[in-house]
């Protein structure tokens, strides 16, 4: 009902907008980051798109950072969207403007190398994804501290792109330091540290430590329904990975128990002919 209404909202402010002469960049930079976080893919991408050729048609053809953070927004939607190349072609705009207007060592630039390692990584290209997480993160290290939170995230982009080669132990590695900052960072109670317990929990229950990984597991969950309540997707999640790890300690009525409100859950919050409702189904 929320986004409902928001998208609504959003649909009048724009016809304002346009009736008004369309060219408030403003305006157009908060509808599209609006249509972006409610999942109104295509709208973000047509108000980001209007606002690049205000930016363009205001500032010209020489590099800016307010036009490079269009062209990042823009590879934002396109990510979302499954549409990988168009997003590096952007993100690739938005780069270049970083460094030549603000130079390498920012954090603007650190974001940018960021999200094209998080494509590549999706996209099966292990190297570039390795090589722009590392950078990120020697830039967010330098700028930001060794505790800071996107420091934190980019610890756990580089676990990923390793976890998802099988490189088990290196994924740990990372998330277990990443947990670290979180915590620091932002507290236990936060549903980024809640992510990270239960991605390293995941990691530890694939590398045989199940008693380690039911403790990280079981306090991810929690984390989960304190902060995002206990229907929401990403607790049907928490369940699910409890569920599995305690399968593999033979712990079958709790595992399966685990399995059923992960999966009611999912039901209420995705759908029946979701994805995750599926596996879940795979899983019992």
């Amino acid at each position: 009902q929320l986004r409902a209404w928001y998208l609504e909202t959003a649909g009048m402010l724009a016809e304002r907008e346009v009736q008004h002469g369309g060219d408030d960049v403003v305006a157009l930079g908060n509808l599209a980051s609006a249509m972006l976080q409610f999942g109104a893919y295509d709208r973000a991408r047509e108000f980001y798109t209007k606002s690049l050729a205000v930016h363009q048609a205001t500032l010209g053809a020489a590099p800016h950072p307010s036009t490079a953070l269009t062209y990042n927004s823009l590879g934002e939607v396109c990510r979302h969207q499954g549409q990988y190349q168009a997003a590096l072609e952007h993100y690739r705009q938005a780069l270049q403007m970083y460094v030549a207007t603000l130079g390498e060592e920012r954090e603007e630039t650190a974001n940018v190398l960021s999200n094209m390692g998080i494509v590549f990584n999706v996209a099966g290209q292990a190297e570039l994804a390795l090589q722009h997480h590392a950078q990120a993160l020697a830039i967010r290290r330098k700028v930001l501290g060794e505790q800071h939170e996107t420091t934190g995230t980019s610890l756990n982009n580089l676990a990923d792109v390793y976890y998802r080669r099988g490189l088990l132990p290196l994924a740990a590695q990372h998330f277990a330091a990443a947990l670290d900052i979180f915590r620091a960072a932002l507290g236990d109670q936060h549903p980024t540290t809640a992510s990270a317990y239960c991605n390293l929990g995941v990691v530890l229950g694939d590398m045989g430590q199940h008693a380690a990984a039911l403790e990280l597991l079981t306090q991810g969950l929690r984390i989960r329904r304190a902060t995002l309540g206990e229907e929401h997707a990403e607790t049907a999640a928490a369940y699910n990975n409890l569920g599995t790890n305690l399968l593999e300690l033979d712990r079958l009525d709790e595992a399966q128990e685990h399995f059923r409100t992960a999966l009611a859950i999912q039901q209420r919050a995705l759908g029946e002919l979701h994805l995750e409702t599926a596996n879940t189904y795979n899983n019992m």
